[in-house]
């Protein structure tokens, strides 16, 4: 089944609708929770357990329109690698495995801490996302993205 979830806390399945369903989402939450006899903090305690616990978080950065294209430019429409990101992150104690631009600019970590820099289709803004197993990482990592996007790292 495939499923796909927002830092809203909303969860969408396509095949029953294209937005997200709350009503639904609880019942299946509920049904869970009567199939396993377990109460959600133990349904909760048991998936970190098997999946490990990343803290999670959002900068909006609003920006210029000349920022925002310089942001395009130098990181979205580029074609630079791990190795041209490397030397920001290495202090950090991260090896960037992949770069996706498929929205915006997302670098993953051999961590498996993550950062997505992506440009508002509407407002002269950046979002900075980011995945860490810690929050001092995250931060870290939110720190370097925020930089990169506003360009002060001279790219």
């Amino acid at each position: 089944m495939l499923i796909g979830g927002e830092e809203g806390g909303g969860i969408g399945i396509p095949t029953h609708v294209f937005e997200r369903d709350g009503l639904l989402m609880a019942l299946l939450v509920v049904e869970l929770m009567a199939e396993r006899k377990m109460s959600l903090r133990q349904l909760t305690e048991d998936m970190l357990l098997q999946l490990g616990n990343l803290d999670y978080d959002r900068r909006d950065l609003k920006l210029t329109a000349k920022q925002k294209q310089d942001f395009l430019d130098s990181h979205v429409d580029s074609d630079k690698g791990a190795e041209d990101y490397a030397e920001y992150f290495a202090k950090l104690g991260e090896t960037i495995v992949s770069v996706n631009r498929l929205d915006g600019i997302k670098l993953d970590f051999a961590s498996d801490a993550w950062l997505l820099m992506r440009p508002s289709g509407t407002e002269p803004l950046v979002r900075v996302y980011a995945e860490a197993a810690t929050k001092e990482q995250l931060d870290a990592l939110l720190d370097v993205g925020c930089a990169l996007a506003k360009g002060e790292y001279g790219f």
